[in-house]
């Protein structure tokens, strides 16, 4: 059995800057850390983007130097992806992974290969692979067990904002690895700061907790996050299993996001032609009318 422990969504800032101005991100992956190491041992330690709030070369460098004090505990290796709050090139310098194009890696086990790939645009909050796709399918193994790192999850939404920068090319994702014999025998993301877990047809996505915060899901054109901060330990074997560990957290509401808002933001970040989702559209309706 492999045992990954996998962090998500840190949102570090340079000089300890708190996220929000009242999230002490730094403290709370410090803590997550400090949790891990009493947890039983795991053979690599992802973090699936979103690893700086601000893109400072400090806050990657920070990042680095408590997973690495962890995968020296364990004998673990460190596997990370750029998500789209990412700086690619303060990432790649820092933490030494991908090539100017793209910030990805294949990192071996001894029991499963872990490929890491790029869904970052520049300057957007929504997801894309393009030619990383071409990427992963080259690196897919003949019949070693393996497991897909991306930050944009390739699965449904859990809001209106979130849907607007979800990952834009799912489909194209799933044509190509149906192509393929040796599936992944799963997907680890980020990005919507709710755990959960979905498939891609046959294959498991885990969205994993954010350490930052969690997405509370209430009003469908809102958007609101709250003080909760927690990792997941993924084990692979025979089966997929998930535990959630958690960090701390008040519960307290850090922010809430209008419609309006959240329509401004979705109309800068999210995918290009984003419209609401048929899901939605009743609520929408509901809106215009008040």
């Amino acid at each position: 059995m492999t045992r990954i422990c996998h962090f998500t969504d840190t949102h570090l800032l340079a000089d300890r800057g708190l996220h929000y101005d009242r999230v002490d991100t730094s403290a709370l992956f410090e803590a997550a850390i400090e949790v891990a190491a009493q947890q039983e041992r795991c053979d690599a330690i992802v973090l699936s983007g979103d690893i700086s709030e601000d893109g400072s070369s400090q806050s990657y460098q920070f990042a680095k130097s408590l997973v690495d004090s962890l995968a020296e505990r364990w004998k673990a290796a460190p596997v990370y992806a750029c998500g789209n709050h990412d700086n690619r090139d303060s990432l790649r310098e820092a933490l030494g992974v991908g090539d100017p194009l793209a910030a990805h890696s294949v990192v071996e086990l001894p029991d499963l290969r872990v490929l890491s790939a790029d869904t970052s645009v520049p300057r957007a909050g929504y997801g894309e692979l393009g030619f990383e796709i071409e990427w992963i399918s080259r690196h897919i193994p003949e019949s070693k067990p393996w497991v897909l790192v991306l930050h944009h999850p390739p699965a449904e939404a859990p809001t209106v904002l979130h849907d607007a920068l979800r990952l834009s090319d799912t489909d194209k994702l799933s044509e190509t690895l149906r192509l393929h014999e040796n599936l992944p025998t799963a997907i680890l993301s980020g990005h919507y700061h709710l755990p959960a877990q979905h498939t891609l047809g046959s294959i498991p996505v885990l969205v994993g907790p954010a350490i930052a915060n969690e997405t509370v899901v209430g009003s469908p054109l809102s958007e609101k996050a709250r003080e909760i901060s927690e990792f997941q330990i993924v084990e692979i074997g025979k089966s997929v299993e998930v535990t959630r560990v958690q960090v701390g957290g008040s519960g307290e509401t850090i922010f809430q996001y209008e419609p309006e808002l959240v329509r401004t933001i979705a109309a800068g970040a999210g995918r290009p032609g984003w419209t609401y989702p048929g899901k939605f559209a009743a609520h929408l309706s509901r809106s215009a009318g008040d």
